[in-house]
């Protein structure tokens, strides 16, 4: 028989992590679902979007993790990024998703953030904000593959359905059917799109930062030290 989540482990507001039927359970943990107060006017906003009460070594392992990471993806590519001869206006095209995918994984992996996505049972917001990746997708059909409408409406689907997907699930199989659709859909796409080698990794940090990293509901965990 299935555990009950709905008790213990994931619904508890505020209070050290245990279960019902165990309360010796990482007691050096405790779980608070309810967020700071937000700064007012445009900083309030920006604090929404990525999620209340980030902390400063959240934010830290963020910023090294942009500077790092895009360095790294840079001596990676930057061969085949010259050879292919892009306009100024499809480098910075490039450069803003490559941003905006590496510190998509490491923001959407936050307590922060995963306490303010999903807090709420309602799928509505999460989907809202899935539905606006379709703008990557758009971005690199057009910018970069000739219009393949193709690339477009295979990703597209396969983020929709995706997603539905995992929000339908009970919490219990969330992370390892993310990981699944993660792993098939990644694996697919290189098999039907011969993506330019600037660009192949881009369904792999899609994917991940969606599927693994938004979709997957966890506890906003904390050490029983202050949340530094």
């Amino acid at each position: 028989m299935a555990p009950n989540l709905t008790k213990g482990l994931f619904f508890v507001s505020n209070t050290t992590v245990s279960s019902d039927q165990d309360k010796n359970i990482r007691s050096d943990y405790h779980v608070i679902w309810t967020p700071p107060a937000t700064s007012s006017g445009w900083l309030g906003k920006m604090e929404e979007f990525f999620g209340p009460g980030k902390t400063k070594s959240e934010s830290t392992i963020e910023a090294v993790a942009l500077l790092v990471v895009s360095t790294v993806l840079y001596l990676n590519y930057k061969n085949e990024i010259a050879n292919a001869q892009l306009a100024t206006w499809q480098l910075v095209v490039l450069i803003i998703l490559a941003l905006d995918l590496v510190g998509g994984i490491i923001t959407n992996s936050t307590n922060a953030a995963k306490r303010s996505y999903h807090k709420n049972p309602s799928l509505k917001g999460r989907l809202i904000f899935i539905g606006l990746h379709n703008l990557h997708l758009i971005t690199i059909s057009l910018c970069f593959l000739d219009y393949d409408l193709k690339f477009f409406f295979f990703n597209s689907l396969s983020l929709l359905l995706g997603a539905l997907a995992i929000e339908k699930v009970q919490i219990h199989t969330k992370r390892p059917l993310a990981m699944l659709l993660f792993l098939t859909v990644v694996g697919v796409h290189s098999l039907l799109f011969q993506m330019p080698k600037y660009l192949v990794l881009f369904p792999a940090l899609f994917y991940l930062k969606l599927f693994v990293c938004f979709l997957v509901a966890e506890v906003p965990a904390y050490g029983n030290q202050s949340r530094k």
